[in-house]
């Protein structure tokens, strides 16, 4: 099984512990607890394993998902898990965050299958 990388989406080898497009350490220490499909777009249906329990999600070089899109912020909103719950809030992105249609105005619980959208990128959140 390819190696995905969490920051490019890059697939390395098996056993790469660094991206070898973007050099990112790629986790293998502990399963993930979800994942991000992309649904739209050039890297439609790429899955990305969320690395920590707390991920930034953006365009800059310190999100941890990193979507490369003029229409996301650079660090666009924060995903966080515990203890299984997921949540999701927008971090002042210019664009908006928004889940099942609906824009963030506070920090919101999601479930598997939510759709998230940030600038015209939509996610579908998998456990």
């Amino acid at each position: 099984m390819l190696a995905m990388c969490p920051a490019c989406t890059h697939e390395n080898r098996p056993g790469s512990f660094f991206c070898s497009q973007c050099g990112t350490k790629l986790h293998f220490a502990a399963a993930s607890s979800g994942r991000l499909v992309r649904m739209n777009g050039p890297l439609q249906e790429r899955k990305v394993e969320l690395p920590d329990s707390v991920c930034i999600l953006g365009r800059g070089a310190l999100a941890q998902v990193r979507l490369e899109d003029d229409s996301v912020s650079k660090q666009h909103a924060r995903l966080t898990c515990s203890d299984g719950q997921f949540h999701l809030e927008d971090l002042d992105s210019s664009n908006g965050t928004f889940v099942n249609g609906r824009r963030l105005r506070e920090r919101t619980e999601l479930r598997p299958g939510d759709l998230i959208r940030l600038g015209t990128v939509i996610l579908k959140l998998e456990v």
